[in-house]
């Protein structure tokens, strides 16, 4: 599975297909929403609590709101990234270093097509689905699909 480290999710969320696979149990959540970065309220169906995620061989245990997401299984907000202390970033390298238990750990990122921060491979069952990525740009790919809505 792949995680996106994201300083701007107040929370830590994970795509439904990969909760089921998961096994984990979920607890509902009538009523929970999250509001996404297009100001849009997305529905979160339930939260899977004290989830054991493993990063590099280091393992962690968050809460993590189930969300239908894309391109990412899941998303580690500052919720879990204000439980690590202080963390040294190099955007360039791709890697974020901290101190856990008297050791340092540092870990550099998988790719991240869309460019959207560090992200990192887990210890969580990989999702069934397969995601096929395209050569174009991801607008003009939805531009050329609703090109009859987009005319000139």
């Amino acid at each position: 599975m792949v995680a996106l480290l994201n300083t701007g999710s107040t929370h830590n969320f994970i795509g439904e297909r990969p909760t089921h696979r998961s096994g984990l149990p979920i607890q509902p959540c009538p009523r929970l929403t999250a509001t996404v970065a297009n100001s849009e309220k997305i529905t979160c169906p339930g939260v899977i609590r004290d989830a054991p995620v493993t990063i590099h061989g280091t393992t962690f245990h968050v809460v993590l709101f189930v969300m239908p997401l894309a391109g990412f299984d899941l998303v580690l907000g500052t919720q879990w990234l204000g439980t690590l202390g202080p963390i040294v970033w190099d955007v360039f390298a791709r890697t974020m270093q901290f101190q856990r238990d008297g050791r340092t750990i540092c870990w550099t990122g998988v790719s991240d097509t869309a460019g959207l921060g560090l992200c990192v491979s887990t210890g969580l069952p990989a999702p069934v689905h397969t995601i096929q990525s395209t050569k174009e740009p991801l607008l003009d790919a939805l531009l050329n699909t609703f090109e009859d809505a987009f005319v000139e």
